[in-house]
């Protein structure tokens, strides 16, 4: 007994000499454990080094200036796993906050090495400023050596400004790509400073490219020069960052996902006010969750992005915004050419006295009719003409035509969809316009339907798949349009009355009334 004891104490008592001798190194840490049963476990944590790329850490007494914004860069060797919440960056011991796609990890399994990047807002005070990067490996915080920044309030004579993509308009978000290559632009104002390609580097996930004449050109107009590159992109899902430099200054991050997949995202902003009407929240949440439940299984869609706006966040403000929102999303790629974009409202409409259909906000009032409502023409159809990609919207609301058989069956299968596909490709952009009702009728709701009459034969439509014509398990716009047609006037008529009349109607100027919407579940 006392020889086993005598034993397990030297074994011991040489695992923690390992341990402390690997702590002082920085190699592997190994911890002890009791078993409960005599024996003793070890854990080996793996450890990561981190080393500065970008600045590179200056020499004794050196100081990196900085004015305003640093790109940082940093490299992890190491044969751990990390991800990008692992990554933390301190400005004077302060933590930052990590924005989402503003600091991709790449990841290069060969070298067991990850690059850890983000942009830093310095403050231009004239002081100095510690900045350093911790990583958090499996709870044991690992730090970079600590680099001191002088910040200065006067502005460098080299600006790069993105042109496209347009990194500002992107305001960090990640820049969604369907092309093997990207076309980047973007104006460099050298202040009178001579700039050639030899001069200039692109930066594409931590490696410089030099440009040259069959893949970039450079362009000189007084002190600014239009530079202009293909970058071919890796064919990976992982993020990609993409910088520009000149000079010795470098532009902002760009941060692209490469997405070739061919089938489509639908963008959806689902619209219902609290006014006087019963149903109008209720209508906008059902219609959402029919297409919601298309991003599952086999479907037309790669994607399904919601936004609902509902009671007060359906204010008149926030619809012209939400409107905008998708705009933008186009604008910066995020939306593509091939994808549709689905807006539906349902709220009280009516004609002004100038002949403008409009549709009541949230905050509607009386006393401000055209302040508290969107006009359809002005706040909705400009900003949506500008989008070039396929646009369907729905309007359960008084009026709205003022703005100009069921089957039974199996559920879509993949070759449905591999259908649906093919034809809906055939289309290109174009807006399509599904209204509840004629320009001199009223849309009814009734507690039988908990919904409008236009929203529930819509649920009946493609939730239940009666729209399904010729039974193909795929639903196009127009199939809809025949089925709501013939389905709202008997669901009014059998409810409200024979007198009661609403008829719903299709706008379909560009010609996109055969584009399939829906795969029947």
């Amino acid at each position: 007994m006392k020889i086993k004891l005598l034993l397990c104490c030297i074994l011991m008592t040489s695992l923690l000499l390992r341990a402390q001798d690997n702590k002082n190194t920085g190699e592997a840490i190994i911890k002890i454990e009791g078993t409960g049963s005599g024996t003793i476990s070890t854990k080996t944590r793996i450890p990561v080094r981190l080393d500065w790329v970008s600045p590179k850490f200056p020499k004794p007494g050196e100081i990196v200036s900085v004015y305003r914004k640093i790109n940082i860069e940093v490299k992890a060797i190491t044969e751990a796993d990390l991800k990008d919440g692992d990554f933390k960056v301190f400005v004077d011991n302060k933590p930052l906050e990590n924005k989402s796609g503003e600091a991709p990890l790449i990841v290069d399994k060969v070298k067991k090495e990850y690059i850890f990047r983000s942009a830093i807002e310095i403050p231009a005070d004239e002081e100095r400023h510690a900045i350093r990067v911790e990583c958090n490996n499996n709870g044991v915080l690992e730090k970079s050596k600590t680099i001191i920044l002088q910040s200065t309030n006067t502005a460098p004579s080299i600006f790069i400004n993105w042109k496209s993509p347009d990194v500002t308009e992107l305001a960090g978000r990640t820049y969604l790509h369907t092309d093997p290559f990207l076309e980047l632009a973007a104006d460099i104002e050298t202040g009178g400073a001579a700039l050639d390609l030899s001069q200039i580097r692109v930066r594409h996930n931590g490696v410089d490219y030099p440009p040259n004449p069959s893949n970039a050109t450079l362009k000189v107009s007084g002190s600014r020069y239009s530079f202009k590159y293909r970058q071919a992109l890796l064919n990976s899902a992982e993020l990609q960052s993409v910088s520009i430099k000149a000079l010795g200054f470098e532009s902002d991050l760009l941060t692209v996902r490469y997405n070739s997949v061919k089938k489509p995202n639908l963008y959806l902003l689902s619209i219902g006010t609290q006014t006087n009407l019963a149903y109008t929240v209720q209508d906008a949440l059902d219609f959402a969750a029919l297409f919601a439940a298309q991003k599952a299984g086999n479907t037309i869609y790669n994607d399904v992005v919601v936004e609902q706006l509902i009671k007060e966040r359906a204010s008149t403000q926030e619809i012209r915004k939400a409107i905008n929102r998708l705009n933008s999303k186009m604008n910066t790629s995020e939306i593509n050419p091939n994808d549709l974009v689905i807006v539906f409202i349902s709220t009280h409409g009516f004609i002004s006295a100038d002949g403008d259909f409009r549709l009541q906000g949230d905050d509607f009032s009386s006393d401000a009719a055209d302040a508290t409502s969107v006009s359809f023409e002005n706040d909705v159809m400009k900003v949506m003409k500008r989008m070039t990609c396929k646009k369907l919207i729905f309007m359960d609301a008084c009026h709205s035509g003022g703005a100009f058989d069921p089957k039974n069956g199996g559920k879509g299968t993949a070759a449905d969809v591999e259908s649906a596909l093919e034809k809906y490709n055939e289309f290109r952009s174009g807006t399509a316009i599904l209204a509840s009702s004629q320009a001199n009728e009223i849309s009814y709701e009734d507690p039988s339907w908990k919904n409008g009459a236009f929203t529930e034969a819509i649920i009946k439509g493609l939730g239940n798949g009666e729209a399904d014509a010729n039974a193909n398990n795929i639903i196009t716009i127009s199939e809809l349009a025949k089925f709501l047609e013939k389905k709202v006037p008997e669901l009014v008529t059998s409810v409200k009355g024979i007198g009661k009349k609403q008829r719903p109607r299709l706008h379909d100027p560009d010609q996109i009334k055969e584009l399939p919407i829906f795969i029947k579940k």
